[in-house]
């Protein structure tokens, strides 16, 4: 259902569960379980998660919902949480390419990454209120973060959807496309950038980045800001920038 491939330093993972890319308990406890391999494999500098077919996940498994107790749906939110964050605080930067729809949690799961590129006419949204329920895996939170408080309730009360040009004008995409295969071309061009630079950095950036609070940021990266300079790639990249030649980063 979730798929992981990797190629010259990028890790691709593929959502393949037709014919929506509906999230189950399943699919999630894989999307975990290949967490763990991009996390022990040091070759890998970036992350694209993608949707095979029309979409990237139109959202949660809502017919597995209805076989789950209360506290089985409460679990199963704490559950997705610490899946969700886990790619929030990865060492590696996760770019999403959405394509089609990511609602609810499609949506929910794009918000955890760190980049997110989409097509135009793509619908972005957390609907639950619609089937009268609620969002259950970080939406409300990531939401507010990205979008301001005003606007992220008026999107969650309403279930209003925005496309993808919309989604770019209030910072929830990073950059929008007219079609697909735009889409995918730039994604491929930043990926490869990115892999380029040293991991040292990418990991120090992403560390950083995951800090809880401004105080522990700071920390964290006077500390590796200091260590460093002490890496062989550090060393590499100054000398070429000295003798203005390009880096070879191992």
């Amino acid at each position: 259902m979730i798929n992981l491939s990797v190629v010259d330093h990028v890790g691709t993972l593929t959502i393949d569960r037709p014919k929506a890319n509906a999230l189950s308990a399943e699919l999630i406890a894989q999307l975990s379980e290949q967490l763990d391999a991009i996390e022990s494999d040091p070759a890998i500098k970036v992350v694209l998660i993608k949707g095979e077919g029309k979409f990237f996940s139109a959202g949660a498994d809502i017919k597995e919902f209805t076989s789950r107790s209360a506290a089985e749906l409460e679990q199963q939110s704490h559950d997705t949480h610490q899946v969700f964050n886990r790619i929030e605080q990865l060492s590696v930067p996760v770019i999403a390419l959405i394509k089609g729809a990511a609602l609810g949690g499609g949506l929910e799961l794009a918000m955890s990454c760190h980049i997110r590129l989409s097509t135009i006419e793509a619908q972005l949204g957390l609907p639950e209120i619609k089937l009268g329920v609620m969002p259950g895996y970080s939406g409300i939170r990531r939401l507010k973060s990205y979008i301001g408080t005003a606007k992220a309730l008026e999107m969650v009360l309403t279930g209003q959807s925005v496309n993808g040009s919309e989604a770019e004008v209030l910072g929830l995409i990073t950059k929008v496309f007219s079609t697909e295969d735009e889409m995918n071309r730039y994604a491929e061009q930043l990926s490869r950038t990115i892999a380029g630079y040293s991991k040292d950095s990418i990991t120090g950036i992403m560390t950083v980045n995951a800090a809880e609070d401004a105080f522990a940021g700071d920390q964290t990266e006077a500390q590796l800001f200091g260590k460093i300079f002490d890496t062989n790639n550090a060393k590499e990249g100054i000398d070429a920038f000295i003798s203005k030649r390009q880096p070879d980063f191992k």
